[in-house]
């Protein structure tokens, strides 16, 4: 808003035109983006700021992200007085985590186990278990496979228990990857430059709304904001982050204006 308010309050109107586009819930797999209709846009690409590292960074690949949502149902029984009549969803669950590989598995790809929940006392056999997961990768391939790997595990893990299982799997967001020589690139590059910052290139394991563009095929880069410990209780970022950002944002406007 800043930058529309300094473009627009010049003694002369902007030499081309600025477009805003405001998304909500990005943090839940991007919500508000993957609705939006990129059609709609008059620009020919545009820039999220939105990556938790240093002002300079530019990412160039972004990963594929898959949700797992799985349910297991096992039979209640008194853990004390009967416990061999009940089924654990808790046992089963955790059977399949630990055959999972999870974190980070290689340079391009990760795993996660988000959530967990299950049980109603401590002394029942708990006959439900939900959990959450997500597989990540620069491979879209690679990704899915991971997908289809931890359903196999928590299959297998029921079958072992005798519990049933109720699995959906859901695209999240895809990948991208944009070459270094691409015109948003090449226009972010002289803007960091004429703004004190290098350049720098990335690839990283999170998302961003350039995801959502991307997809629809709306060029769109994403560019490091200086936000430091993202996902963390002190998450921050500095007034001298934001100033830069803001600085950056006039000099992509203004280098915009001279042509790619």
């Amino acid at each position: 808003i800043e930058v529309a308010r300094r473009l627009s309050a010049g003694p002369e109107p902007p030499e081309i035109g600025l477009e805003l586009l405001f998304t909500v819930c990005e943090e839940v797999g991007l919500a508000g983006s993957r609705e939006f209709d990129a059609s709609l846009l008059r620009s020919r690409f545009g820039y999220v700021f939105d990556h938790a590292t240093p002002v300079g960074e530019i990412v160039l690949a972004s990963p594929t992200q898959y949700r797992i949502v799985a349910e297991l149902r096992g039979r209640a029984a008194h853990a004390g007085l009967r416990p061999e009549d009940g089924r654990s969803a808790i046992q089963a669950a955790a059977r399949g985590i630990a055959a999972m590989r999870l974190g980070r598995l290689d340079p391009a790809t990760t795993a996660n186990v988000g959530t967990i929940a299950g049980g109603t006392g401590m002394n029942v056999v708990p006959e439900r278990c939900e959990l959450v997961a997500e597989a990540r990768s620069l491979d879209h391939v690679t990704a899915d496979a991971l997908a289809t790997e931890m359903v196999d595990h928590l299959g297998d893990a029921a079958n072992a228990t005798e519990c049933d299982l109720d699995v959906t799997v859901e695209k999240v967001f895809k990948g991208y990857r944009t070459r270094a020589t691409a015109p948003q690139v090449v226009l972010a590059e002289r803007a960091l430059r004429c703004t004190g910052y290098e350049p720098r290139h990335i690839q990283t394991g999170g998302a961003s709304d350039a995801n959502s563009l991307e997809a629809q095929g709306f060029p769109c880069t994403n560019l490091a904001d200086g936000t430091e410990r993202n996902h963390q209780p002190d998450e921050r970022i500095s007034i001298d982050a934001l100033d830069g950002m803001f600085e950056v944002a006039i000099a992509l406007f203004e280098e915009a204006a001279r042509g790619v």
